[in-house]
């Protein structure tokens, strides 16, 4: 019962955002910070700010979704549930660092 609500999930997300390169190049264009570019200026604050957070956060939704879409037909055989192996450590990271969606969000 799990694979086709994964499948219709991730259709759901490939008819909203462009996959790869050009899907990562159109969720940082919407982004208003610049949470993504590292420099050793960017990583001397203790904290990201809200609107850094908000920004991360958005981009690694869109990155896990890109990364379950590019994966949806690996494992067909039924044997390995690939989304839901690949899925559960975001969740996981989620559950374990609640602390990461405080703060201005």
């Amino acid at each position: 019962m799990t694979a086709p609500i994964i499948a219709e999930l991730v259709e759901g997300h490939r008819a909203r955002f462009l996959a790869g390169s050009a899907g990562h190049a159109e969720i940082a264009a919407r982004l208003r910070t610049d949470v993504l570019t590292l420099s050793d200026p960017s990583l001397e604050p203790a904290s990201l700010t809200g609107a850094q957070l908000d920004d991360l956060i958005a981009y690694s939704g869109w990155n896990v979704w890109d990364m379950l879409g590019a994966r949806a037909t690996e494992g067909e055989s039924g044997l390995i549930p690939r989304q839901e192996c690949e899925a559960d450590p975001a969740e996981h990271c989620h559950r374990c660092s609640p602390s990461l969606g405080e703060g201005g969000v």
